[in-house]
């Protein structure tokens, strides 16, 4: 055990972050039971049985009876900081790379990162020590700034790996003041701390792949119904258009979906929505996409702030950073090709992954068949005619200004209760669907 001077105890090894099942594989039910069960069993023999064990086991049952990563976490927090007596805590838990604490807040909310090796939650990840640290302010990995801002006065801290049962690193629990105040961490603490760090790692790590399996069946079933819908006979370009944002922006979990179509012979795109407003802009004006639609490659982008090159380059996404700063957060964008033909005729672009969270390089994947399936039924004069024939055509910078998509992204798109169903959608629909 390493004290306020920050020098480890015991000698212990660097602990190596848990990987990932083999194969992308997901515990059972049963196992993660099993799994929880020899926790609370073995925490019930270390507390020998008594009335403080009672407690001990009574939150454990607490911390597993939660099946939301969220609530996991919160239930986790309160139940150390009752065992404990100490003010707060926080749980962190290893990302998928290796390389990030993640502090999961609220469900809609993006995880906190900390990357490995940063601050004193960092450094016990990063070595698998175990740190008491019984004047916070002194300590040399201690980040003051978050006090310094908040006004709040971190005194003494206990912060401890939390290990699987091969001793790789799965997560943080971190303890901060003791309370009744001017009282410090003990041995009884650490002991006690460390086995619901295990106990709430173990269960929010399963509560975390529940999730992901839900999300995959989600989407499977999605995927079905988009390309069930786009196999149907389509009645006008501009209903495939609106359908096309729909469903994906539905499929890829986003807040919205924008169909851009090439016109060679102007120099420009053109764009429509599942809200069907409608500009054009010359292709030099717009950076992310035309990247897309010149290269014919796709593109992902997690930081998509107007201090990113391609954004800063992009009318349209600025555009949207002037109306909201966090209108544009995370892009993905894919070309569609004709079939026969290796010059793209469009692109699908994808604004905002739901819940803060980033797009990953499966749903590149996913969006580029996605587009090559659009590729295959869309006709480009056919969408170009739209365009031509339509009365609401205009600029970016006047569409800019009446884009009813301006509140939606500053507000966040509500979830559908289900992603399935068939029907098309055809122009005026929208507002009915919702």
């Amino acid at each position: 055990m390493a004290q306020a001077n920050g020098k480890g105890g015991g000698g212990a090894a660097p602990a190596k972050p848990a990987p990932r099942p083999e194969g992308g594989g997901q515990m059972t039910r049963e196992e993660a039971l099993k799994e929880n069960l020899k926790a609370e069993a073995d925490l019930g023999a270390h507390w020998g049985g008594g009335s403080e064990a009672v407690l001990v086991l009574q939150a454990i049952r607490n911390i597993m009876s939660e099946y939301l990563p969220e609530k996991a976490t919160q239930r986790v927090i309160e139940e150390t900081c009752s065992l404990l007596n100490t003010d707060r805590a926080t749980l962190f838990m290893m990302d998928d790379e290796g390389e990030h604490l993640l502090v999961k807040l609220a469900k809609g909310k993006a995880p906190l990162k900390l990357p490995l090796g940063k601050g004193i939650a960092g450094h016990v990840a990063n070595t698998g020590e175990v740190l008491v640290v019984d004047d916070a302010q002194s300590h040399a990995l201690f980040d003051s700034s978050n006090d310094k801002r908040t006004g709040y006065h971190t005194a003494n801290m206990l912060v401890l790996p939390a290990l699987d049962t091969s001793g790789n690193v799965t997560g943080v629990l971190q303890c901060v003041n003791k309370l009744p105040q001017g009282t410090r961490f003990r041995d009884k603490d650490v002991a006690l701390a460390a086995n619901l760090a295990h106990v709430g790692s173990l269960c929010l790590r399963n509560c975390i792949m529940m999730e992901e399996l839900r999300y995959s069946q989600r989407r499977s079933a999605a995927l079905v119904d988009l390309v069930r819908t786009l196999g149907q006979k389509m009645d006008t370009a501009s209903s495939f258009m609106f359908t096309v944002c729909r469903r994906t922006a539905d499929l890829m979990e986003a807040e919205g979906a924008t169909f851009w179509v090439r016109d060679a012979a102007k120099g420009c795109v053109h764009w429509t929505d599942a809200q069907g407003t409608q500009a054009q802009a010359p292709l030099a004006d717009v950076g992310a996409l035309a990247e897309v639609v010149s290269g014919g490659k796709a593109l992902l982008i997690n930081d998509g702030g107007p201090d990113n090159d391609l954004v800063a380059k992009d009318r349209y996404l600025m555009g949207r950073h002037e109306q909201d700063p966090d209108a544009v957060r995370t892009i993905l964008c894919a070309p569609i090709c004709p079939p026969r033909s290796s010059e793209p005729s469009g692109a699908l672009l994808i604004l905002n992954k739901e819940g803060g969270r980033e797009f990953s390089k499966e749903d590149k994947e996913i969006l580029m068949q996605i587009c090559d399936l659009v590729g295959t039924r869309a006709e480009p004069d056919q969408l170009l005619d739209v365009f031509s024939r339509t009365g609401r055509k205009s600029s970016i910078s006047a569409a800019d200004e009446a884009d009813p998509r301006a509140a939606s992204f500053s507000k966040g798109r509500q979830r559908r209760n289900s992603l399935q169903g068939t029907s098309l959608i055809e122009e005026g629909d929208e507002e009915e669907e919702d």
